[in-house]
């Protein structure tokens, strides 16, 4: 595997100023000036990391299934 082919099976979504971001067992809480909501990704095979006002997704496999369903977690995450 390339190193192209590794930087396509991670994305980063990055978090506006006045938005809090909270993970605590796969439950993301994301906390902003409209409101607050959860999202639950404990059925989703996708590790989540929360650095510098980013959220960093990484798929669990190579497969063309992750890498669809990293880029599934990462538009739930954007809206």
């Amino acid at each position: 595997m390339s190193i192209n082919q590794t930087k396509k099976l991670e994305a980063v979504v990055d978090i506006p100023q006045n938005v809090n971001v909270t993970l605590k067992n796969f439950m993301l809480k994301v906390e902003g000036p409209l409101g607050k909501t959860y999202k639950n990704f404990k059925k989703i095979p996708v590790n989540i990391n929360i650095n510098d006002n980013k959220i960093i997704l990484k798929a669990n496999g190579t497969r063309k299934k992750y890498y669809a369903i990293l880029n599934t977690s990462k538009s739930i995450i954007q809206t």
